[in-house]
């Protein structure tokens, strides 16, 4: 009997032989600190969720991870672990926020300057822009979803995040 809550769940960590559609390599001193999400494809565990970021600090052979969002009049945050995956160039990593559970989290496309990414999962159901900033211009924004649109992601599912918190 399939259980569709655990079915889900076990699709979404579970790691299967995907097409990679990743950047070549990623600094991972330069991915630290703090990331914006600008938008997203909605997600379960993003739900009534504003001012959502990331921080990143580099620890030896992986990322500590702290996502924060603002719900319910609150700020909610939960803790994770990314490491990367060997002969990447640290462009896939596997993201733990729970043992032993590990989910794909790949960088599909970032600028040189580490300004903003692009952040996707290789089944392509899940998405993430990211930015240092809580606020882009709307030319970098329509160049990430186009680079997003060219790696295969169905864009038009992408919702705005509210940064309002951050003004």
């Amino acid at each position: 009997m399939k259980i569709p809550f655990l079915d889900g769940l076990s699709e979404f960590w579970e790691s299967k032989h995907y097409p990679s559609h990743t950047v070549d390599s990623v600094d991972l001193q330069h991915f630290e600190g703090k990331w914006y999400e600008i938008a997203a494809f909605p997600t379960w565990f993003e739900r009534n969720c504003r001012c959502t970021t990331s921080e990143y600090s580099y620890v030896g052979d992986h990322l500590e991870v702290r996502n924060t969002c603002r719900k319910d009049g609150k700020f909610s945050s939960m803790a994770a672990k990314a490491y990367p995956v060997p002969y990447t160039g640290n462009a896939q990593l596997k993201l733990q926020y729970l043992w032993p559970l590990k989910q794909d989290y790949w960088v599909v496309a970032r600028d040189e300057e580490y300004r903003y990414m692009v952040i996707g999962h290789p089944s392509k159901k899940y998405l993430w822009l990211m930015a240092r900033e809580p606020h882009i211009d709307d030319a970098i924004f329509d160049s990430m979803v186009e680079m997003a649109r060219a790696r295969g992601y169905q864009v038009e599912r992408l919702q705005k995040t509210n940064q309002s918190c951050h003004e």
